[in-house]
């Protein structure tokens, strides 16, 4: 039975180092035979798209000191929980949203003056695999038809045993604004059906609702 229990897990092991192969985070190149092993990883919750990026949509707006929340959470990847608080220190990456905007034609980054966050250290319990963190974004004069990056990197664990992901390390966000003028709307139509030289006319009232 020991020798069954070992082979199933020297299969297990061996499908995850497969499966990570092409991440580019150090501890993936080591062999892990025991799950007690694998290393504690910090990274950010939310998978990106195949460009790299997630989105958070906002209503425009004109209005410079109107603030719309948007939360982001930072994950703790590994078979176990800790059973101590992970403090975990996240900052904003004006160097990462730069490199993005610069190596993808047509995108820029958000300017700081748009977003209320600097750096932040949030806490995930003792037991639990998340932490949340949120920042305020200020998106007047932004258009429907930007293409808006904004980068958010964790930069620090208090504990130098746990790993921060190299590839999941940094969230890209496309800061995504609605037009201005989208929205539902009510119109008021008259019209007039005029008769012959001895007819009168008459008017009808529709309403349009879009």
């Amino acid at each position: 039975m020991k020798i069954i229990y070992r082979i199933l897990l020297s299969i297990t092991a061996l499908a995850l180092i497969t499966l990570t192969s092409c991440l580019d985070d150090s501890v993936m190149d080591t062999e892990v035979t025991r799950f007690d092993e694998v290393p504690y990883v910090v990274d950010f919750n939310e998978i990106p798209n195949t460009s790299g990026y997630i989105i958070r949509s906002f209503k425009g707006t004109t209005d410079p000191d109107f603030a719309q929340a948007a939360s982001f959470r930072v994950n703790l990847s590994s078979p176990y929980q800790l059973n101590y608080d992970l403090n975990v220190t996240v900052e904003y990456d004006q160097d990462a949203a730069d490199a993005y905007a610069a190596d993808n034609a047509g995108w820029v980054s958000l300017s700081p003056a748009k977003q209320d966050f600097t750096s932040a250290t949030v806490t995930i319990p003792a037991g639990e695999r998340e932490a949340e963190f949120t920042v305020n974004f200020y998106t007047e004069g932004l258009s429907a038809d930007d293409k808006i990056v904004a980068a958010y990197s964790i930069t620090d664990v208090d504990d130098p045993n746990v790993i921060i992901s190299g590839n999941f390390g940094t969230q890209y966000v496309k800061v995504g604004v609605a037009n201005i003028f989208e929205g539902s709307y009510t119109a008021d139509v008259d019209w007039f059906y005029g008769g012959g030289p001895n007819y009168g006319g008459y008017y009808e009232d529709w309403q349009l609702i879009t």
